[in-house]
């Protein structure tokens, strides 16, 4: 059940989700609410429509199917062409060049990112429970009416709230990861705390 920020943010979250776009999303929420707790969107590279497309089949056969993944030109990333998805850090890279390229033979390495981003769509789906509240963040774009209904439908048992925070764009000295201080800036305003027992080391997550 979605619930305004203001109702939202009278208790604590229990889980805090990045949707994306990108990883610096989840890397400065991550860092800002001192969770390790990984989700499915963290690493990858979304447009909307391509994030619409996968939470409206959570379909991982077709997302790594290997006739769907193209290297790009440049080898800058792996595209997947319907949803226009970049699964950016899922495949070995050659170190030895410049720009660090993903292989040309990425496919023959696909069974581990698969088989990773099936554990972690299973603890995205678990959050479907009455006794979750599920603080949702989609950076640089407006509130989208097709992804709450889309969030509504996979999570109606628990209690949610979709943030959309503006777009930090990359700078010299802090490169992809971002300025934190704006994060922290725009997380503050959010004014949303994430209960205690969330904060658990990596290892006692799993």
């Amino acid at each position: 059940m979605e619930l305004s920020l203001s109702a939202f943010k009278s208790r604590p979250a229990t889980d805090v989700v990045s949707l994306g776009p990108r990883c610096a999303t989840a890397y400065n929420l991550r860092k800002y609410f001192g969770f390790e707790t990984a989700y499915p969107f963290d690493w990858w590279i979304t447009p909307e429509s391509g994030l619409l497309q996968f939470l409206g089949t959570l379909d991982l056969e077709e997302l790594y199917n290997p006739e769907l993944l193209f290297r790009l030109p440049d080898g800058s990333s792996v595209q997947h062409n319907p949803t226009g998805i970049l699964l950016h850090h899922e495949f070995p890279r050659d170190l030895g060049k410049v720009e660090h390229p993903v292989i040309e033979n990425f496919i023959d390495y696909i069974e581990q990112p698969r088989s990773r981003s099936e554990y972690l769509l299973e603890r995205f789906k678990s959050l479907n429970d009455p006794g979750r509240r599920v603080l949702f963040f989609r950076e640089g774009e407006a509130r989208s009416a097709k992804l709450t209904a889309e969030l509504e439908r996979l999570f109606p048992l628990a209690e949610w709230c979709l943030c959309s925070l503006p777009l930090i764009p990359e700078d010299p000295v802090n490169g992809w990861k971002t300025d934190f201080g704006l994060w922290k800036a725009n997380l503050d305003s959010v004014g949303v705390q994430l209960q205690s027992n969330s904060r658990l080391p990596p290892s006692a997550r799993g």
